[in-house]
């Protein structure tokens, strides 16, 4: 149990947050804009009028004017709120993991740099060169703080290499790339951060977080489509590959079923495959969403679990 001057200081690191969480806000949506984050003061995004300083309240201004502009009455969008809850929470969690210490203060700087990037990303598609750099810039700090410059360094360069790779591989399939520059930023500067091992762990949750994500959509649109035989295959290659994984959970299972059963998953992972590829290049079947979310979830996840 926490003692009280430990929650005390949690109270005010939250308050922090939240208004750390007000400026990320400024700093996404005029980035978007292309506009100075300093000048002219905020104003209201649909008719331009000045805000006084209690609409800019963290949480309780949203909360208070019930979502709309005090002058123009049109409905705020609920990301004010949500990236100020978001990095409040964030800073908390912070706190609570690493107390007071300079891990504290780097890990500020580089999940702000977090929720903007993912904001952008979600938007827009879009991710500032300059806040991949900033946010590399403090991964390097960070190893220097361990003495772990090299690691850093390796885990760089292994996110470019990894990310190219990858989305060279989107030529053989679509004729484009399978990720996006950015996505390519994002790996190099997790790297720095986490270095070239840790950042594998982190890559491979973020292609399970992006399939989490992507397949329950994919899924509804191919039935929305009626696109019943890239439906039927999907479902055919996930039931088969469920069986087996269930069957060999069983440690006197005959090496026959083994064979048989890795046989049937690759035959029916080709032709799943087969079909997506073909949805891909030939109709609307296709979803694409940003990727650097889900690295960044993963990053997150990855700080905290570890």
């Amino acid at each position: 149990m926490p003692d009280i001057l430990t929650l005390y200081i949690a109270f005010w690191v939250f308050i922090v947050g939240l208004c750390i969480g007000s400026f990320l806000n400024v700093v996404i949506l005029r980035g978007l804009s292309n506009e100075s984050i300093v000048f002219p003061p905020s104003k209201c995004p649909k008719c331009q009028h000045a805000l006084k300083w209690w609409h800019n309240i963290p949480l309780l201004s949203y909360i208070l004017l019930r979502g709309k502009c005090y002058f123009c009455h049109e409905k705020i969008s609920p990301q004010y709120f949500i990236v100020e809850l978001v990095t409040g929470l964030l800073y908390l969690a912070v706190f609570f993991k690493f107390g007071i210490s300079i891990n504290t203060v780097l890990m500020f700087v580089i999940l702000s740099l977090f929720v903007v990037m993912t904001v952008t990303d979600l938007k827009e598609k879009i991710i500032f060169e300059l806040h991949a750099y900033i946010l590399a810039g403090f991964g390097i700090v960070l190893s220097l703080v361990h003495h772990n410059l090299l690691n850093s360094i390796l885990g760089l360069m292994e996110g470019i290499l990894i990310m190219e790779i990858f989305a060279a591989i989107g030529y053989l399939f679509v004729k484009s790339r399978a990720f996006g520059v950015g996505d390519t930023f994002i790996a190099a500067a997790l790297g720095t951060i986490f270095g070239w091992a840790p950042l594998l762990i982190v890559l491979i949750l973020s292609l399970i977080v992006q399939a989490c994500i992507t397949l329950p959509l994919y899924i509804y649109k191919l039935y929305k489509n009626k696109n019943f035989k890239t439906l039927i295959s999907l479902v055919l290659f996930l039931l088969i590959a469920l069986i087996y994984k269930l069957l060999t959970l069983k440690s006197d299972i005959n090496m026959t079923i083994i064979y048989i059963g890795i046989l049937l998953v690759v035959i029916s992972g080709l032709y799943c495959v087969r079909q997506i590829t073909r949805n891909i290049k030939s109709t609307k079947d296709a979803i694409i969403l940003p990727f650097g979310p889900a690295m960044f979830i993963s990053a997150v996840a990855f700080i905290f679990l570890n």
